[in-house]
Formats: C-alpha cells, structure tokens, sequence
C-alpha cells in the first residue's frame, strides 16, 4: 500500500512539473492531436465521421510557422498576433477510411461541383461554437483544404471569436450537403485546462 501510494505521488508530481515547465515542441503537438487528451473528438452520422481538433493558440503558431524550434521572440510575436480567436479543424471522413467524401451518395458531376462550392464558400454561416455560458459565436474565418481526392477525408479550417480560453467549447455543425442534419462536438473545459505548458529555449 506505501509503495502504491509512492508511485501515485511520483506520478502527480511529474504531471505538475510538465504542465509548470513545459515541454517541448514535438511532444506539445502530439499532446494536442492525441485523441486521449481530449482535444480531439469525433462522431458517426451516417456514412460519415466527423472529428473536431481544439488547437490551442501555441499549437496554431507552431503549425503556420512549420519549424520545429522558433526563435523565442518570434514566436511571441505570432502568440500575440493569433490571440483573441479559437481555431478548430473540422475534419469529414467515411466511416470505411476509403473513397472520396464529395463523391459519397452523389447523383450527378453537379452534385460534386456543387458540394465543393459549398465547402470552399458557403459552409462558414452554416459553422457556429457554442461556450460554457451558453453563448454561441459566429465563425469568422473558414478554409477548404482541398486534397483533390488524394485523401479519404476532407478538412475545413475554422476560426471563432474567443472571450474566454478555458471554457466548455462545442462546435455546430449545420451541414447542407451531405444529409448530416445538425453536427454537435464538444471540446470539455476539464480537458482545455489540462493542456501543457510550452517550453521555449
């Protein structure tokens, strides 16, 4: 029993020390994309699987910068100048991992022209978030990234209005074009306030 309670203590002593002095980058990244932390979260509707990625503001600068260890002061600056917004992907795949998403059910080659009209375009009014308060936020900011049928999943970049970082966040999903009805995803304040520090050389 002493020992098991040793090993628990050790346990929670190095979990506070990671989230007090950070880690690196690499691992910050595999952190934020590892679906058992929570950050990460999916659901079927029908033929479909539909996953949301909470991407923390550190997280967001070391993906646009694409360098494994930016300059200290450099990646300040891209800190700040992403503050005030939640980004999030949105990520549509079939339930098999296989095919193409936008030609999934289609009738005709419009149908195809039509759904990528929609997600390079019109899918932004159709996308809100929803906070802890009950307050739900626009998106402001939407991006398709086309793979040209490359991939088995198709990818959508969102970014919202953010009042408060550490909040219950729940994303909706009004979807036009494939059937899906209302989309609900929700990203937990619990799992938000477990994200670890970045350390910085």
């Amino acid at each position: 029993m002493r020992s098991y309670t040793i090993l628990i203590f050790g346990c929670l002593i190095f979990s506070l020390s990671c989230k007090n002095e950070g880690i690196s980058s690499s691992e910050y990244i595999k952190w934020v994309e590892n679906e058992g932390n929570g950050l990460n979260v999916s659901k079927r509707y029908g033929n479909y699987n539909i996953m949301a990625q909470y991407k923390p503001i550190p997280y967001q600068a070391l993906r646009q910068s694409k360098i494994a260890k930016p300059s200290k002061n450099k990646f300040k600056n891209q800190l700040k100048e992403l503050e005030g917004l939640d980004y999030f992907n949105l990520v549509i795949s079939l339930n098999t991992n296989t095919g193409d998403v936008l030609k999934e059910q289609i009738e005709s080659e419009q149908d195809y022209y039509n759904r990528i009209k929609y997600f390079s375009f019109d899918i932004q009014k159709d996308l809100s978030l929803t906070d802890g308060s009950g307050k739900t936020k626009p998106c402001v900011f939407s991006h398709f990234e086309r793979n040209y049928g490359l991939a088995s999943s198709i990818t959508i970049l969102m970014a919202f209005e953010a009042d408060n970082q550490e909040t219950d966040k729940t994303i909706l999903y009004k979807d036009k074009v494939l059937g899906l009805g209302t989309v609900k995803l929700l990203i937990s304040k619990s799992a938000i306030e477990q994200i670890p520090e970045l350390a910085l050389d």
